[in-house]
């Protein structure tokens, strides 16, 4: 089985696959000041003519091994984890084939907001300390009936995750 150490998140090693922001400790422009600070546009990217959905994925704690991969080819995924730090994977949008030679995966602490960008190839998260993890997921409504294609690995081309 091939292996591959998650990172931790820079602007440098994701900006091919999405953004991401630390929304427990924001930076950036803002409005206020004192008691109510407004960080505004934190992320941007997100745009859709269809209603925003906001669903819940609650991820076991379990190996971190990739047998499956998603993506959408007209939608940017959010995700949030909310109660536990996660390791996430991504590979690069392209064909219907999967990159299983691009892999990267990645630490994301709890608080931060990632995107993926239409056609990044990911799936659902990984706790890392608690036995399940709360995410917040925002799609355009029903992406995953109408614009999510499924890969699942043979067992020769899973992936495992090392911290």
């Amino acid at each position: 089985m091939k292996r591959i150490t998650a990172k931790t998140l820079s602007w440098d090693n994701f900006h091919t696959y999405g953004e991401f922001a630390n929304l427990l400790n924001p930076e950036g422009p803002c409005i206020g000041e004192g008691d109510v600070v407004f960080y505004r546009d934190i992320l941007a990217e997100y745009t859709s003519p269809l209603l925003t959905g906001f669903s819940t994925v609650v991820c076991q704690k379990r190996p971190y091994v990739i047998d499956e991969a998603e993506r959408h080819m007209n939608a940017t995924e959010i995700l949030i984890p909310l109660n536990d730090d996660v390791v996430i994977f991504a590979a690069p949008a392209g064909n219907d084939c999967f990159p299983y030679d691009q892999v990267e995966a990645f630490i994301v602490p709890k608080g931060y907001m990632i995107t993926f960008r239409p056609g990044v190839w990911h799936k659902a998260q990984y706790p890392i300390n608690a036995q399940n993890v709360s995410v917040v997921c925002i799609l355009p409504e029903r992406t995953y009936a109408n614009d999510c294609l499924v890969v699942k690995f043979p067992q020769d081309k899973m992936i495992e995750i090392e911290l």
